[in-house]
């Protein structure tokens, strides 16, 4: 016998694009009928043999878990500062210009 072992614990929470790509029988006509809450599955097709467990399944609406959203929150967070702090050097530079009367405008 040979085993393949696939484990999505390097994240509480996986999107489902990621289950389907990583297991051939399970498709999104039938993911409906075995990924529910708190429910084992088995599913075979000509490769092999695949076991699964789901803990908990959110809609596509739902709010998602802060562990799942957190790398996307701190990015837009950080961008956010980004803009911010590049909007008031862009302001400081140009009333600085206008103070030394180094600025022009052209129309």
């Amino acid at each position: 016998m040979q085993f393949k072992k696939l484990n999505f614990n390097d994240s509480l929470w996986v999107p489902l694009t990621r289950i389907i790509q990583e297991i051939p029988p399970l498709n999104y006509e039938n993911e409906e009928r075995y990924l529910k809450k708190s429910q084992f599955f088995e599913l075979e097709d000509s490769l092999g043999v695949y076991l699964g467990k789901t803990g908990e399944v959110r809609t596509f609406n739902e709010i998602a878990p802060l562990g799942y959203i957190k790398p996307t929150l701190r990015q837009v967070l950080l961008n956010r500062r980004k803009l911010d702090f590049l909007r008031r050097l862009e302001t400081e530079l140009l009333d600085e210009a206008v103070k030394r009367k180094e600025f022009e405008i052209y129309e």
